[in-house]
């Protein structure tokens, strides 16, 4: 099941407060600071690591699902995603960047605003608390249903949800340390029986500044089936986002095109390219969304004359990552999707189908590697989708991984 929580900024209501003067006063304080710190707040991204986990009904263990690596923006007063490497954030909700699992928006800038800058909750108490040996301020916060823009989304369906929580600041500077919001007045109809998000706060530079960023979370939902499912969330890398320009935080990303004036051009169809990996294929710690890079083997013809030459670099990221364990060893199905080819001076893009894989230096352990068509009804890649079936005694990497892929007619 799809499940999104989607944090939306619209109107503020009017404040209902039933705290006594000196809480009110208190909490005055605090709002006006995280509203000087959320003003100041510059365009940043950092780098976003999500380990899925899940709970089936009945079962005490959780079961991996899949790791996801992106980029998240905070960028006018928005919160944007993308892939690494893709060079730019689009106007899109993380479901639709993500497909499949479950996702969340909202902790890292936007919960914030909406508890600090709006009057949409009601604040129940605030007093200080000793939480890890540090003085700390506690402010509770409750938003019913009526009055809340906070969206879960399942499946198809959506509806806005009432939520309350806590918020813990230093006693001292009152910067944010840790956030609790639980969403548990949910329409029935979107079989989600609640939710908790924690959002834990932490130092950062960015540009020459320093801040205070959320730079973890865990969110846990729990479906009225009795399933559990769980997102443990890292950030780090963070800086400051001076505009649209390649950023990566794995492999070595060139300059932009403009840069380096790159012809574009566009490649025909039924061409077939031998590629390499750059790096050995490590299962065992990627992610989906990790960029990868091949280079091509040898010398491509087209009309009779060299299109493509030797060393040319096809760039795309890992689509699919999906890891079975058992005691007889380990199946996993990596998908990989090819989007960008450089070769000279020109920048292709590229769409193909991948034809056949194998390992060139097999590395003891690492097991035979079987190579499934990108048409195969059981995988079901999509477009563009190159998917490989690796069966190991030990997921170890795996060396010199060579594809052939042949080239789509180029879309219109």
């Amino acid at each position: 099941m799809r499940l999104e929580l989607l944090l939306c900024l619209v109107s503020a209501v009017a404040l209902e407060g039933q705290l006594s003067p000196t809480s009110e006063q208190l909490l005055q304080r605090i709002r006006d600071k995280m509203a000087e710190h959320l003003a100041r707040l510059p365009d940043y991204t950092c780098r976003l690591t999500i380990e899925r986990t899940v709970r089936p009904p009945a079962s005490r263990r959780f079961r991996p699902y899949d790791t996801l690596r992106m980029e998240v923006a905070y960028v006018g007063g928005k919160e944007l995603y993308s892939w690494p490497g893709a060079g730019r954030f689009e106007d899109k909700r993380i479901d639709q960047v993500v497909e499949g699992g479950a996702t969340s928006s909202g902790g890292f800038a936007l919960h914030a605003w909406v508890i600090f800058r709006t009057s949409d909750p009601t604040f129940t108490r605030v007093e200080t608390e000793l939480r890890d040996r540090r003085a700390t301020l506690r402010c509770d916060f409750e938003v019913p249903r009526r009055r809340s823009h906070f969206m879960i989304r399942s499946g198809k369906q959506s509806a806005m949800a009432g939520y309350h929580g806590s918020f813990w600041v230093d006693a001292e500077t009152l910067e944010p340390l840790r956030l609790e919001v639980t969403t548990d007045d949910i329409p029935p109809q979107l079989e989600v029986a609640k939710s908790a998000n924690i959002i834990t706060y932490g130092p950062a530079r960015l540009g020459d500044g320093n801040f205070v960023l959320p730079l973890s979370s865990e969110l846990v939902m729990h479906e009225t089936s009795g399933a559990v499912i769980r997102n443990q969330t890292r950030l780090d890398a963070c800086r400051q986002y001076l505009g649209e320009s390649a950023i990566s935080f794995g492999e070595t990303v060139p300059a932009p095109a403009e840069a380096r004036a790159l012809t574009a051009v566009r490649l025909p169809p039924d061409l077939a390219l031998e590629v390499t990996l750059a790096s050995p294929l490590d299962v065992s710690r990627a992610a989906i969304g990790d960029p990868v890079t091949a280079t091509v083997n040898a010398n491509v013809r087209s009309d009779g004359a060299v299109l493509v030459r030797k060393g040319a670099a096809l760039r795309g990221r890992i689509a699919r990552l999906d890891v079975q364990s058992s005691r007889a060893g380990a199946v996993a199905a990596v998908g990989f999707l090819f989007h960008t080819l450089e070769f000279g001076n020109a920048r292709a893009e590229f769409t193909g189908v991948l034809e056949e894989a194998w390992s060139a230096l097999p590395a003891s352990g690492s097991g035979r590697l079987q190579v499934l068509a990108a048409s195969s009804p059981e995988l079901r890649p999509r477009p563009g989708e190159g998917v490989i079936l690796l069966r190991a005694s030990s997921l170890r990497p795996v060396p010199g991984l060579r594809m052939r892929w042949r080239t789509l007619a180029p879309q219109p």
